[in-house]
């Protein structure tokens, strides 16, 4: 009879470790799928504009023309 149940302890023990572990598939499971309620589910701040706003470097010299796929 031992020899039965040791496989499904195995199977038993592997799924709940990987569902346990890995966030995503937790995510999925306690918070199903989107809806309308979502911004009482999680967490929010309100947003305040930087002093110093990032930008990115102009360009000294333009790129090359992009080959196109044949």
């Amino acid at each position: 009879m031992d020899r039965l149940y040791k496989p499904l302890w195995l199977a038993l023990v592997f799924t709940v470790s990987i569902g346990l572990s890995s966030c995503q598939l937790s995510r999925f499971i306690f918070y199903n799928f989107a809806d309308i309620t979502d911004d009482k589910s999680f967490p929010w701040r309100p947003l305040t504009r930087s002093a110093q706003p990032f930008t990115f470097r102009q360009a000294t010299t333009p790129l090359p023309p992009l080959a196109t796929a044949r």
